[in-house]
């Protein structure tokens, strides 16, 4: 097991990270395929990742990657508008709310 401090992580870049696991024999497996993760910050809403604060086009994007087939925002958090850690129907009704009924901003963890 290898921890690392947050210090080495630096805003805006993309780690890598790959996972094997030990049985109680200490015999390993092979390496899992790569995953990747975006350390950083980003605008909560903006699921197009257009720089800008949610308009129609992140309402879109969102419409888009749920109902068909699009692809999900990066990084995912940004569509989860509702504070649920999760994209969901719940999501586009807070940006609709906020986008055109003066509702409040959306919330991502």
């Amino acid at each position: 097991l290898k921890i690392l401090p947050a210090t080495v992580l630096e805003y805006g870049n993309t780690f890598w990270w790959r996972v094997r696991t030990f049985d109680s024999t200490g015999n390993a497996s092979a390496y899992s395929e790569p995953f990747t993760f975006e350390y950083g910050t980003f605008i909560c809403g903006d699921v197009d990742a257009s720089g800008a604060t949610p308009d129609i086009g992140d309402l879109t994007y969102l419409i888009n990657y749920l109902f068909i087939g699009g692809l999900p925002p990066d990084p995912f958090r940004s569509g989860s508008v509702d504070c649920n850690d999760e994209i969901d129907i719940g999501d586009i009704t807070v940006l609709i709310s906020f986008l055109f009924i003066d509702g409040d901003e959306p919330c991502c963890q």
